[in-house]
């Protein structure tokens, strides 16, 4: 196998590989696919996804990320069902997942574990930081390089004039649905900030 960048290293376009749109394609999720494409698509991914998992451990060029495809409504819905019997011999982690279990949290996906090393520390310098707290390649926020401005502009000024920060009372936010309740962030929080 050989791969070939035009760039002076891998994944520059675009700022980083964890925000670049790229993606590998399994014929898994390719709903436009028919089950003798997706074998034949497979076949090829593998090859590469075996590379990548021999020569870039650290995550530096790619990332793993779980992938879904939605049906909407009944019709969408059948024939979505219908295609998981047919692909499950090709694709045996393939999982039907009923609209009763669907629930987005994306603060979860900031804190797995087989992503993040410590992922309940704080570290600035984390690399590589593939967190999903502004969405992902395409779906990447427009606002995402504001914000990193407003939060490094914030951080550095605190570094400069800030000792120690207490978290002096925290109310989190509390999401109530008919089949589950979850804290995600917190409604208000009350900080002491210590000069240097």
């Amino acid at each position: 196998m050989a791969l070939i960048e035009k760039r002076e290293r891998p994944a520059v376009v675009n700022s980083a590989a964890w925000s670049n749109s790229q993606t590998l394609h399994f014929g898994d999720i390719e709903t436009n696919y028919e089950l003798d494409k997706s074998r034949q698509v497979k076949a090829a991914a593998d090859l590469e996804r075996r590379y990548l998992e021999r020569h870039d451990e650290a995550g530096e060029i790619h990332s793993k990320y779980h992938k879904m495809v939605l049906a909407v409504g009944r019709e969408d819905g059948e024939r979505l069902r219908s295609r998981i019997k047919d692909y499950k011999e090709l694709f045996p982690k393939l999982e039907l997942i009923e609209r009763e279990r669907i629930g987005l949290g994306w603060a979860a996906g900031n804190l797995d574990p087989e992503v993040f090393q410590d992922p309940e520390e704080i570290q600035l310098d984390r690399k590589p930081n593939p967190h999903l707290s502004f969405g992902f390649g395409k779906h990447l926020c427009l606002g995402a390089p504001h914000a990193r401005l407003i939060v490094r502009s914030l951080l550095n000024t605190l570094a400069a004039k800030v000792g120690s920060v207490e978290v002096t009372a925290a109310v989190p936010n509390v999401e109530r649905e008919e089949a589950y309740t979850r804290e995600v962030g917190f409604e208000s929080m009350t900080v002491k900030l210590t000069g240097r």
